[in-house]
């Protein structure tokens, strides 16, 4: 058995962000790290151009490349030594880049002259230290290898959304009624736990991944008798992107990805024709690189977060069983002796060229 180790990086948007040299998508006016999406100031989020660059009609906005992250990092760095604050905050909203390393340095030297010095010391010795160390990684690109994860993108954030809009829009004197059909609805056939109605309903805004997959499978039969025509219409499409992005098995890659990108414009036109709000919310936007996450690594399930959570026990029990002097590296060795582990009763074979 041979083990090939392919680099991507998954994670929320906010993380991916950090990784990728961009701002957080829910603040910025740079919202995507796979494209160029833009908008340069706040007010031009409501013409059409923007939201038909949003919204990928007639074409998806020109892709992001690595390399030029990366350089637009360094040029970024550049001109905060010989530039004017001006110039700095231009080209920074034209580039869409926002390094954390590199953005503390800069605050950090401007403000002390003893950490100055220390900089321009590392910048003469070792230049690579002053930018994200995720550019320096050989045969990784930024902009490709952080997929659209669907926990993070479709369940806790389109589902999320439009389950907390129609939550809003009902009176409390439909409260009992929508307690009657969970409760009536039955979760054998869907293999999901039991519903709590009375939770569902009182804390709507505070639930989990779980109970946001089981109210996208039961909307059809719990929910569309007290939805309008164009809410049925929304739900009706975001399930059968979700019907095909769940999926672990792809038969025929072109057949697949062709339906799912018409499944999500679909979507996506009638969730405009609702309300254009939701163009203020980038993970709408994300929903169009989808696809190109699939072709790129497979079925969504490989890389959603959700199987990586039982991770989360073995974290802590490495940290428990620390010394304290350093937790990071015990939790380190700890992820590295399991993987060997793993290995060797799988048995497996690395290849290492020695030379």
């Amino acid at each position: 058995m041979f083990m090939t180790v392919m680099l991507a990086f998954v994670g929320d948007s906010p993380m991916a962000a950090e990784v990728t040299n961009t701002p957080n998508p829910g603040s910025s006016n740079n919202p995507c790290r796979m494209c160029g999406l833009q908008c340069p100031q706040g007010k031009e989020r409501c013409t059409m151009e923007y939201l038909r660059q949003f919204f990928g009609h007639p074409h998806m906005p020109p892709p992001r490349t690595w390399q030029e992250t990366i350089d637009n990092t360094y040029d970024l760095w550049e001109t905060s030594q010989s530039g004017t604050q001006k110039e700095f905050e231009r080209k920074h909203q034209a580039y869409g880049i926002r390094d954390r390393i590199n953005f503390a340095l800069i605050d950090l030297k401007r403000s002390d002259y003893e950490e100055r010095l220390r900089i321009l010391k590392i910048q003469a010795d070792t230049p690579k230290r002053m930018i994200n160390p995720f550019a320096h990684l050989i045969a990784f690109d930024g902009c490709k290898d952080t997929p659209i994860e669907i926990l993070h993108v479709i369940l806790l954030g389109v589902v999320k959304y439009l389950w907390k809009d129609f939550m809003g829009q009902l009176k409390e004197s439909q409260d009992a009624e929508l307690e009657a059909r969970w409760r009536a609805f039955n979760t054998e056939g869907i293999n999901g736990p039991p519903i709590q109605p009375k939770y569902m309903i009182q804390h709507y805004k505070s639930l989990i991944g779980k109970e946001f997959c089981l109210i996208l499978q039961a909307t059809p039969f719990v929910l569309f008798p007290m939805m309008s025509e164009e809410q049925q219409e929304i739900w009706t499409s975001l399930n059968q992107i979700a019907s095909m992005a769940f999926q672990t098995h792809i038969n025929n890659m072109d057949q697949y990805i062709w339906e799912l990108e018409n499944h999500i414009h679909l979507f996506l036109y009638h969730v405009c024709i609702m309300n254009r709000r939701w163009a203020n919310n980038p993970k709408f936007h994300h929903l169009l690189h989808l696809p190109e996450s699939i072709r790129r690594y497979g079925p969504a399930s490989l890389f959603a977060t959700e199987k990586f959570e039982s991770f989360n026990g073995v974290i802590r029990n490495a940290s428990i069983h620390s010394n304290r002097l350093s937790p990071s590296r015990d939790i380190a060795t700890s992820f590295n002796n399991y993987n060997i582990i793993s290995l060797l009763l799988s048995g497996a074979i690395l290849a290492q060229d020695i030379n």
